[in-house]
């Protein structure tokens, strides 16, 4: 195997609401907002509303708070008030309040309640299941966790601080209390050895790990200042060979609605979603695209049938199956994560070697509607590979400047409907953008095998 990493383009985010399947009944956008509005596609689709959002205290120079969420700010930028201690600038009230309820508030990337979730992969359960907690706050941090609702106590046995990098890298004790700009790493799944194995005991070993389709547990990490979680599967680098990585998304950024990606279609294992709930009784309402094959509690459908099914706190529905179910639509009555996945995927499709894939995909409320994308640093002059998928029925789509065919790979398409997909390849950065921010969609970028036949080397 050859480690490949499967990238997202970074997701400018927004404030819109989901779509519903052709001809289905799914309700509105999540969250707060409770109007609709229709979206500009084909008659069949559910209402969704495209509601502006953000703080402000109705003044001509409304308030607004920091990227970092440490200072209120003015309309031009200017610092009003600064936070200090456990506070943060809540965008909603332009204030400062306790920190961890400014990170719901304001829906982003920073947050204090996180799941990270052990996907199926290619090297099996016995490999190293990681967390990473980056303390981006300017107070010390404490960390809890449960797994599927299980508290576990003894959260020192199995953290360490790091410090150094590659073969060098050590790990230093959690003594309960993560201090502001350092960085802990849960060791989560699997068994203690040499790499890819864990280099301490973890968490839940090998039943952290679930298989196939079928309700698998996620790991609940809670702290109380807001912080930055990412998961790595399997974690151990090169020797590791299979490794994939993904940014988490707090709790309070989820939302009812999502368009579901894989990580890539089948080629040595079967794509998958995966599906978690925060809250009980979380009713999830999936509008295949394909035949849903379904298992345990998930039900089996024809394509654009839906299906319900019924997932507790700290539970995830992993659907793993051949046929791709990309595009899908999903729909929940409490906010749920989802992440895309493959157990070991080809990029491009029947190139070898295959790696774990995996990513967080943000709701249909934060999908943006123009993206800048550049590439990775080529390894050998190669193109990466670039994945659209539509939101909304009718989105138009400009590229500045036009990206030509290449690598075997047509020009981008210029029209996405809901649940599209299509990809291209491109070595040179470009912009793409839709008519509108009621027309939001995604853009995924990959890294091909090394055995692709345009790596020249």
């Amino acid at each position: 195997m050859r480690r490949r990493v499967w990238l997202a383009a970074a997701i400018v985010l927004g404030t819109f609401a989901a779509c519903g399947g052709n001809g289905s009944h799914f309700g509105g956008d999540g969250g707060e907002d409770d109007a609709t509005a229709g979206d500009g596609g084909n008659g069949g689709d559910a209402p969704f509303n495209f509601q502006e959002t953000g703080g402000g205290d109705g003044s001509a120079c409304a308030r607004g708070c920091s990227s970092d969420l440490h200072d209120v700010i003015d309309c031009n930028g200017n610092l009003v008030t600064q936070c200090t201690g456990t506070d943060g600038c809540d965008v909603t009230t332009g204030s400062c309040v306790n920190a961890c309820q400014a990170a719901i508030d304001n829906k982003n990337s920073i947050g204090c309640e996180y799941y990270a979730t052990y996907m199926d992969q290619y090297d099996g359960a016995s490999s190293c299941f990681v967390a990473f907690v980056a303390n981006t706050w300017d107070t010390p941090a404490t960390i809890s966790l449960d797994f599927g609702g299980t508290v576990i106590p003894n959260i020192t046995a199995f953290t360490r601080i790091p410090s150094g990098k590659g073969q060098g890298i050590t790990y230093g004790a959690y003594s309960g209390s993560l201090p502001a700009g350092e960085v802990a790493i849960l060791f989560l799944g699997g068994t203690q050895g040499a790499a890819p194995q864990c280099p301490i005991a973890t968490a839940e070993g090998t039943s952290a790990m679930f298989t196939g389709t079928g309700i698998g547990k996620s790991f609940h990490i809670m702290t109380d200042v807001p912080i930055v979680a990412y998961e790595m599967n399997p974690y151990g680098g090169g020797n590791a060979a299979v490794t994939a990585a993904s940014l988490l998304l707090p709790v309070s950024a989820w939302d009812t609605n999502y368009i579901a990606s894989t990580a890539s279609a089948y080629t040595v294992d079967n794509p998958s979603i995966n599906i978690i709930a925060a809250t009980n009784g979380t009713q999830v309402t999936l509008l295949p695209k394909v035949a849903l094959t379904g298992g345990g509690i998930i039900p089996s459908s024809p394509a654009n049938k839906p299906v319900t099914f019924t997932l507790n706190k700290g539970q995830q529905a992993q659907i793993e199956q051949s046929a791709d179910l990309v595009g899908s639509v999903i729909s929940s009555n409490y906010p749920v994560g989802l992440m895309a996945g493959n157990p070991c995927m080809n990029t491009p499709t029947g190139t070898i070697f295959c790696d774990h894939g995996e990513q967080m995909l943000p709701p249909v409320r934060a999908l943006g509607n123009e993206y800048v994308g550049v590439m990775y640093r080529s390894r050998t002059g190669e193109p990466a590979i670039w994945r659209l998928v539509g939101a909304v029925d009718g989105t138009a789509l400009t590229f500045s400047p036009a990206v030509a065919a290449t690598a075997g790979y047509p020009v981008p398409v210029t029209t996405l409907n809901q649940g599209s997909m299509a990809e291209f390849a491109t070595d040179k950065p470009f912009i793409v953008k839709s008519q509108d921010d009621k027309h939001p969609f995604m853009l995924f970028q990959y890294m091909s095998g090394s055995g692709w036949t345009y790596m020249k080397n």
